[in-house]
Formats: C-alpha cells, sequence, structure tokens
C-alpha cells in the first residue's frame, strides 16, 4: 500500500504557510487603520456626532502604542509559519542522521517530533494584544501628566510615563533585530508585555520616592556633577530602557541594605561566543539558555527547533561554549592561536602538536597537565563528536576507550547530514 502520508507531506506545508481569507482581510485593515491615524491630527472630522478637531500632542501616543503589537499580528500571519515549515526538513534530516550513528545514546535514538507550529495565530493575538494595552496605557499617562497635576501621585504618573517611554524605544529596539532574524516570535511579544508592566511599576516607585533611592545620593566632586547631570525624567527613562541593568543594580543595593552576599559564580556573558550579539543573546535567554554552561549543553537541534536559528550557527556556538566552560577568559588568548572551540582543541591534541599545546598552555596560565587533561575530556565527550560530524561531514576521528588510549572510529554507512558550518572548526597549521 502506497504511502500517502509522504505524499501529502509538501502539500500541508503548503497550506500551513497560506492566509485564509480572514487573516488577509485583517492584515490589510491593520495597515489601513495604522495608516489614517496622522490624519486626525491634522484635520478636521465629525463622525457621529464626536468632532475630532487637531487632536493635542499627547494624543499621538495612541497610534504610537498600537504599533508593535500590529507588527507582531502581521508578521505572525505573513512570515512565521513559512519560517518554520522551511526549518523542518533540515531538522528532520538532522534526527535522522543521529539516531543512526554509531553509539547513538538511547535518548538519541528515540523518535522525535519537530515543533509543526500551526495557521492559528490566536497566541501571537493574544500576546499582541497584551503588549499593545500596555503601551496604550502609558499613552494614558502621557495624556495625564500634559495636565501639570501636581502631588505624590502625579510624580508616581510621571514615573510612569518615562519608564513606559523608555520600555516602549527598547521594545522597538529588539523587535527590528528580530524581524531581520526572523525570530520574532510570540514568547517575545508577551515577555516584552511583561517586562514593560514591571518596568511601568518601577517608575511609579522611583517617580513617588525619587530616583535617588536608584542612584544613591552622590559623594562629592566629580560623582556629584555626573549625577546632577541626569535630571529625574531622564533617570526614569533610563529605568525603561534599560530595565535589565536597573534590576541588577537594586539587587545589589538590597543586598548592601541588608547585610547579604550574592552568590554568584564566574560566568561569562553569552556575548563572549563569537557571532552572539544583544538580541541573539536576549532570544536563547528567552528558551533557558542565560549563560555559557547552558549553551555548551544544549542539544543542537531542539535549540534550532524552538529558536528557529540556523542549525549550523547553533552547532558553531555550542562548539565555542564547550570550550569557553573550561578556558573561561582564557579563550581570548586561545583564539589567537587559532583555537576557537572545542573540536580545534581535540585535533591539536590528537596531532600531538606539543608546540602549540604548550604556548596554549603558556598563554593561558593553565599548566600543561590541565590542558591535556581538558583536551581528554573533550575527546570523549559525544556533543563533541557530534558537533564534528556535523560540521565536517565525516565521522570523529578517534575516541577515548576506559584506560584512556585513543581508537580509531570505524566507517559507517549512515548518511551524513549535508550541512557544513559557516564558521567550521579549522585545525591550525603544525608548527
Amino acid at each position: 500500500m502506497p504511502d500517502t502520508n509522504a505524499d501529502n507531506a509538501a502539500p500541508a506545508a503548503v497550506a500551513s504557510a497560506s492566509l485564509s481569507k480572514w487573516q488577509k482581510n485583517l492584515v490589510l485593515l491593520l495597515s489601513v487603520v495604522f495608516a489614517a491615524i496622522p490624519f486626525f491630527f491634522i484635520g478636521d472630522f465629525d463622525i457621529s456626532g464626536v468632532h475630532l478637531n487637531d487632536l493635542d500632542a499627547s494624543a499621538f501616543f495612541f497610534s504610537l502604542g498600537i504599533l508593535p503589537g500590529a507588527i507582531g499580528i502581521v508578521y505572525h500571519m505573513l512570515l512565521a509559519n513559512t519560517r518554520r515549515s522551511q526549518g523542518r526538513e533540515m531538522l528532520d534530516q538532522y534526527y535522522t542522521f543521529r539516531s543512526g550513528r554509531t553509539g547513538a545514546r538511547p535518548q538519541d535514538r528515540a523518535k522525535v517530533k519537530t515543533d509543526e507550529g500551526t495557521a492559528d495565530p490566536l497566541g501571537a493575538v493574544a500576546a499582541s494584544l497584551f503588549l499593545t494595552g500596555i503601551f496604550l496605557l502609558i499613552a494614558v499617562f502621557a495624556g495625564y501628566e500634559s495636565l501639570q497635576q501636581k502631588g505624590a501621585i502625579a510624580n508616581g504618573v510621571q514615573g510612569m510615563m518615562y519608564a513606559g517611554l523608555g520600555s516602549y524605544v527598547a521594545v522597538l529596539y529588539y523587535m527590528v533585530a528580530r524581524l531581520y532574524a526572523n525570530a520574532l516570535s510570540s514568547r517575545f511579544l508577551m515577555t516584552s508585555a511583561l517586562r514593560t508592566a514591571s518596568a511601568v511599576a518601577l517608575g511609579w516607585v522611583f517617580g513617588i520616592v525619587g530616583v535617588t533611592a536608584f542612584t544613591g545620593a552622590p559623594a562629592s566632586g566629580t560623582e556629584a556633577a555626573s549625577t546632577g547631570a541626569l535630571t529625574a525624567n531622564a533617570v526614569l527613562f533610563l529605568v525603561g530602557l534599560f530595565h535589565n541593568m536597573a534590576f541588577d543594580s537594586l539587587r545589589r543595593r538590597a543586598s548592601k541594605l541588608f547585610g547579604t552576599t550574592l552568590a554568584t559564580a564566574e560566568e561569562l556573558p553569552l556575548q563572549c561566543v563569537e557571532g552572539i550579539d544583544d538580541t541573539t543573546a536576549e532570544l536563547l535567554a528567552e528558551h533557558g539558555v542565560a549563560t555559557i554552561q547552558h549553551l555548551a549543553t544544549s542539544e543542537p537541534g531542539d535549540l534550532c527547533d524552538r529558536t528557529i536559528l540556523p542549525l549550523d550557527r547553533t552547532v558553531d556556538w555550542i562548539d565555542q561554549a564547550l570550550l569557553m566552560r573550561y578556558f573561561k577568559k582564557g579563550i581570548e588568548v586561545s583564539r589567537t592561536l587559532g583555537i576557537r572551540a572545542a573540536t580545534d582543541l581535540c585535533m591539536v591534541h590528537m596531532r600531538n602538536d606539543t608546540a602549540l599545546l604548550g604556548s596554549l598552555a603558556e598563554k593561558t596560565g593553565l599548566p600543561p597537565a590541565a590542558i591535556d587533561h581538558i583536551a581528554l575530556e573533550l575527546r570523549g565527550d559525544y556533543l563533541v563528536a557530534l558537533i564534528y560530524e556535523i560540521a565536517q561531514g565525516q565521522p570523529f576521528p578517534a575516541t577515548l576507550t576506559a584506560t584512556g588510549t585513543t581508537v580509531k572510529t570505524q566507517t559507517t554507512t549512515t548518511p551524513t547530514i549535508p550541512i557544513k558550518s559557516e564558521t567550521a572548526a579549522s585545525v591550525p597549521a603544525q608548527a
């Protein structure tokens, strides 16, 4: 009996990416409404007994408030499902390759179902409406603040407005980067709504108690002049614009106030990985990958499926993180020697390039015995071998036995995944 599922796979993918009539009409309606809003600020209209004549400037925030949510809805209707469907075929090939490898772990042989997504944009619409509601509240605060009210309540509303405006700018900034990367998700819209709400709440508190609760009273001299240069409203705006930094500063101040010590291990930021910028780090953090250790222990296919990032890119990042987990800040000097990832160190160690290994030990400040131990650990790491085979398209040259000796990996007929990393691990030339 012929397999009808295979015959219907392609049409199903196309159907999931297509738009229904009501979706097309909604996209068109949102675009027309937003394009028409500015005319209300320059015209004189009488609609159903409601007279609109040159709306005041504060009302302009209402049109800006709906922009992020409208973009989120339109993006998910036009591009999100198509983007996911394009990556499913590659992920299916990856999981087939992984389960067929010699020595694959039991969990790797289990059948994995990729995220099929959905043609129903309900999640994106709901997240966009939450975000729009928060920004419309900020527009209301702007109108209230323009009335020049006085008192503690008025100060709190002013704080909410400026912190909200800072958060609005931050959301737009990250949305632009997400659109460039085709990674604008419902999760991002929802977390943006929550972060904006928390920034607005902080603005309310600081507006009432004063920004010195956040910045601290300057001592004297240069510090006093620097702090005095920032007005209260500017500080409130920065609270919304950099809310993560604001919370970290508050945590440190609270720890000092209550006489406790924040127990934190030395951890490099994700931005230390080549190819990861602030926007990508935010995207990874949304999916539970907030540190180098998290990245080094991530499964490449799962991370690619959740973030909608290219598989070869995530593989290269994980390869770098595996080495950074051992070298920490020494990764900078390691890169100058051409050893930027775990697979690089393994290749150098397999060649027994004593000159390069000795130079690496000297420049990183690690004993040669430690370098040797790290290399042996990585050569016996299952994930390192998997990454090498994905990037190079051939089996890992050698693995470790229980006695610590190396043996050749037997060549198998398992089809290799047709992927070549953009920044594949390079083997430094032997001195």
